[in-house]
């Protein structure tokens, strides 16, 4: 019993500590919003991991403790987990690695040339607040990628921002933002091009 809660908390915490990059991306994906509360979350994902690691070690000393087992004959066993408790134990801890490195992955193919924009293209870069992670880049690339007229779209958490390619006669930069925003994200069109097109 101890080896099935102690595997349940490793799954929660992993799933936690990486609900905050899981869900926007999974929203972007779905076309849905809504994502700003789990954004939040990301202030509390190195607490939630400590709690996954702290569960997980539990979860293996649990496993792998030598327990001995009285037999009818007096005679006494030493065992460790089952076969199968290591297994599932095993599988849990590489899904929680799953979990915990999610943010790390690049899911989008963010290879547009920018370079190659058609002439009728805008080309805007955005500044956007909030983004911690490489999974904040693919939320905010499936998004955007989402809002008809785009071209392409590329974001950098790092830089702190999204250059996008769009045509106007389709899209707008308030359209752009929009959808920038409900993902939880902080967003505007930088400099002088913000009076211009809102």
């Amino acid at each position: 019993m101890k080896e099935k809660l102690s595997n349940i908390g490793v799954v929660s915490g992993a799933f936690l500590a990486s609900l905050c990059c899981i869900g926007p991306v999974v929203l972007a994906a779905l076309g849905l919003g809504g994502a700003g509360f789990i954004v939040g979350l990301e202030a509390y994902r190195p607490y939630f991991i400590g709690f996954t690691i702290s569960v997980l070690g539990l979860a293996f000393f649990l496993t792998y403790l030598k327990k001995e087992t009285a037999c009818e004959d007096g005679s006494c066993k030493v065992e460790t987990g089952s076969k199968n408790s290591k297994l599932i134990l095993w599988s849990i801890t590489v899904l929680a690695a799953f979990f915990i490195a999610f943010p790390y992955i690049n899911w989008t193919n963010d290879d547009f040339d920018f370079s190659n924009v058609k002439p009728e293209m805008t080309v805007l870069t955005l500044p956007v607040t909030g983004m911690t992670c490489e999974s904040c880049n693919n939320a905010v690339e499936l998004a955007v990628g989402r809002v008809d007229g785009v071209e392409g779209v590329s974001a950098d958490y790092i830089k702190g921002e999204a250059l996008v390619a769009f045509d106007e006669n389709s899209a707008s930069a308030a359209e752009i933002i929009e959808a920038i925003k409900k993902l939880g994200y902080g967003a505007r069109v930088r400099g002088e091009k913000q009076n211009e097109k809102n």
